[in-house]
């Protein structure tokens, strides 16, 4: 719940252009302001009408207010006015609204396009009843949506300094909790910036090399007007409390954030070379690629705390013109039931002077080679085997010879037959090479 002073005309006068144009009596049907008291988010409402439909969601019901903060008896309500883009309103915040075309309805009805932004604040933008206040009594506690819809007249109350943000009619729509550290963005010249209440938001921009203290991060590089385009969700970790600073996207401290680059160079440490001091060591003897901190041609940076890349029925590819790296602190896997690489040349593991040189065997031609060598080791031992001994002129078997001659023959045999076998060789049943 939130709390602040009065102060409302003064706020306004900036955001809404010529108070006396606004409130002439002539466009007092036209254009007017209204203070929310209540607004419908879902069929849980208490003014939810069932043959309204979902049509109703998003439509406000509020006191028409002067210019000068003083809230009238006039209830009216108000249905957004854009169906793509919408910024729904707290409770106690205040809306332009202005009268639209509406089917079968030969007045128009009004709808509300903008949130007024008294407090220049990203959440909220509630403020007390000012003390000239003659309607404090939520609406929807005394009145039919009918009557609502029509316009009525409510009954006074006494004054409130504590401001609910949320509905009292529909506990299931009672979401909003206020975060008063949330900052809006710094703008700069030409920006177009889409900004939520809880630090997410899309901006388009361009180098923009501004002298405030607080210029932005992405403008060290390329010509003035280059265009980028971030969308960011959670500001920077490190903001202080003090919502009412605007601040500046920090690409290595928002939560999570996609940066679409053209010329800009962007302040950004690879987390996964972190113990290697941002070095490409797997890059040995080649052309490393070029730091975030120094490309400075179009590129596309995500970030986040975890990165999810999932394609449920089809591919996923990953294409590079010159090189695709995978970095990692501590490990990188590959799972599947296939795994098939093709390439020219393939190197496992680092020299740090030379790169990785020793080639790996091929696995049918060694085996091949291994058997014809142990089948002429085997005849040998064979040989070996019924060597013969003639002392005195008599012929007697070599005994030594026999036992190691045996032995060997034994021996190779069994070794030939691992060698043959294709399951429980000496080949590796999984990884394939030319």
């Amino acid at each position: 719940m939130a709390t602040g002073n009065f102060g409302f005309g003064a706020m306004t006068k900036s955001a809404l252009g010529n108070p006396k144009q606004l409130n002439n009596s002539k466009n007092v049907n036209k254009e007017i302001i209204l203070r929310v008291t209540d607004i419908i988010l879902d069929e849980n409402h208490s003014l939810w009408d069932p043959l309204g439909g979902f049509s109703q969601l998003g439509t406000v019901i509020g006191n028409q207010t002067n210019i000068d903060g003083s809230v009238t008896n006039n209830i009216f309500t108000a249905r957004p006015a854009f169906n793509g883009v919408t910024k729904t309103p707290l409770i106690n915040e205040y809306v332009k609204a202005y009268k639209h075309i509406t089917p079968n309805n030969p007045v128009g009805s009004f709808v509300y396009a903008e949130i007024i932004p008294v407090w220049g604040m990203i959440s909220p933008n509630a403020s007390p009843f000012p003390t000239t206040t003659t309607n404090l009594t939520p609406p929807s506690q005394n009145l039919s949506y009918a009557q609502v819809e029509a316009g009525a007249f409510n009954i006074p109350n006494n004054t409130i300094q504590e401001i609910p943000l949320n509905s009292i009619n529909s506990i299931s729509q009672n979401t909003f909790i206020e975060k008063s550290n949330i900052h809006p963005l710094m703008p700069y010249s030409g920006d177009v910036i889409y900004e939520g209440r809880w630090g997410n938001s899309i901006r388009f921009s361009s180098t923009a090399r501004s002298k405030s203290k607080l210029a932005n991060l992405w403008s060290s590089s390329g010509p003035s007007g280059d265009p980028i385009t971030i969308i960011r969700n959670g500001q920077d970790k490190r903001a202080n409390g003090f919502g009412a600073e605007p601040i500046t996207e920090n690409i290595q401290n928002d939560l999570s954030s996609i940066y679409l680059t053209s010329t800009q160079a962007l302040p950004y440490s690879l987390s996964g070379l972190k113990n290697k001091g941002q070095e490409f060591t797997s890059y040995s003897g080649l052309f490393p690629p070029l730091s975030t901190t120094s490309y400075i041609a179009p590129q596309i940076l995500l970030n986040s705390d975890r990165i999810i890349i999932d394609a449920q029925s089809n591919d996923v590819l990953i294409s590079a013109n010159r090189s695709v790296g995978l970095f990692s602190n501590e490990s990188i896997n590959l799972e599947s039931n296939k795994i098939y690489m093709s390439a020219n040349e393939i190197r496992l593991g680092i020299n740090e002077s030379e790169g990785a040189e020793q080639p790996i065997l091929r696995g049918d031609k060694t085996v091949e080679l291994l058997v014809d060598l142990v089948t002429i080791v085997q005849g040998l031992s064979e040989i070996i085997k019924h060597t013969r001994n003639y002392p005195l002129g008599t012929d007697f078997p070599d005994s030594v010879a026999l036992i190691v001659g045996g032995q060997a023959s034994y021996d190779l045999k069994d070794m030939i037959k691992i060698l043959k076998d294709e399951k429980e060789g000496i080949k590796s049943r999984f990884v394939k090479s030319i």
